[in-house]
């Protein structure tokens, strides 16, 4: 795919995924579940209200791989210009 995105001058999506994923990680570093909080804080306070819950989305490890996938759509999101 990332030859045909460079042949189409479409932007490399894994490349422009990194910097957005260090942000998210610094941002999760920084935020307390909080269920009025921003996005980050909301999403940590689901994680923590079904951690009891093995087929919830929002358990453990696939929690923050569901959260990582959300926020780099939101990131990503009319990054790509169609001139």
């Amino acid at each position: 795919m990332t030859v045909l995105s460079k042949w189409m001058g479409w932007p490399n999506l894994v490349d422009m995924a990194a910097p957005i994923r260090r942000e998210i990680d610094r941002e999760l570093e920084r935020s307390a579940p909080d269920a009025q909080g921003n996005f980050f804080e909301k999403y940590l306070a689901e994680m923590q209200a079904q951690a009891g819950n093995p087929k919830s989305s929002f358990n453990k490890e696939e929690g923050i791989k569901h959260l990582l996938a959300s926020a780099q759509d939101l990131f990503l999101a009319g990054t790509i210009n169609s001139e």
